[in-house]
């Protein structure tokens, strides 16, 4: 996939010199929890969000730091946070030249730049123009889209193809230790067995046997042995011990 088929477009925009209060009426009438700013012209500004209008003088939310803190910090922070509370344009406080991401550009560049800047969405452009948005929201929509894909597969596998799948999918992961498990499957339910020597392989081993296409159920019967005390934890339900 990429972020021109899961982006939402056509994009609603405000200007710099809307008002405060009819950013927030905008906000609200369209559900969104951020908005575009754009001139005249159609190019992008910045970008002004709900977050850029928690702390406003008009509901008592304004922040109000210690002097020490204040000091510490210096005029300058002070003079920004009076900024955020007291504006009444939607320039004074949006955040200039945001983080975008190219039309074309694949999920996994979206998802790159939100968690390495911690934002929730991204302006999409095509050519230098605003073309979309791309938010968290967006990349939930296309996980469900992939798992309704997923969920309409062709013909039913055998038994056995299941067998080799899970295996072979066991296989490919470097953390894992193939040799050590035994997949069983049996009119789609798939018994995972074996040993494993970190505990916490267990859950990654049952979530790659259920993401092959054509399993209706995983069981689990692996066992974790410690290596260097003996000790041992069956599948949920079962008795702990010591070889």
């Amino acid at each position: 996939m990429f972020v021109r088929t899961i982006m939402s477009s056509p994009v609603i925009t405000i200007e710099p010199r809307t008002t405060i209060h009819a950013a927030v009426e905008k906000l609200l009438q369209a559900r969104l929890s951020a908005l575009p700013v754009v001139n005249e012209q159609g190019d992008l500004l910045g970008i002004i969000s709900q977050s850029d209008l928690l702390h406003r003088i008009e509901i008592g939310t304004q922040k109000l730091r210690p002097t020490w803190l204040a000091f510490l910090l210096g005029p300058g922070r002070s003079a920004l946070d009076y900024t955020q509370a007291h504006a009444r344009y939607v320039e004074e406080i949006m955040t200039p030249d945001p983080y975008c991401i190219d039309a074309d550009a694949s999920l996994d560049d979206v998802v790159k730049v939100m968690e390495q800047h911690k934002i929730h969405r991204l302006p999409v452009l095509s050519k230098g123009r605003l073309v979309g948005i791309v938010s968290r929201a967006d990349l939930l929509r296309a996980l469900i889209l992939a798992d309704e894909e997923q969920t309409h597969a062709p013909t039913p596998l055998t038994d056995a193809r299941l067998e080799e799948m899970i295996l072979a999918e066991i296989a490919r992961q470097d953390w894992a230790t193939p040799d050590a498990i035994r997949v069983k499957v049996e009119n789609g339910q798939a018994t995972v067995s074996g040993t494993l020597f970190d505990e916490r392989e267990r859950t990654a081993i049952l979530v790659t046997a259920e993401n092959i296409a054509g399993v209706t159920k995983v069981i689990d019967q692996m066992i974790w042995i410690d290596p260097a005390s003996g000790f041992y934890i069956g599948p949920p339900g079962t008795e702990t011990g010591s070889l």
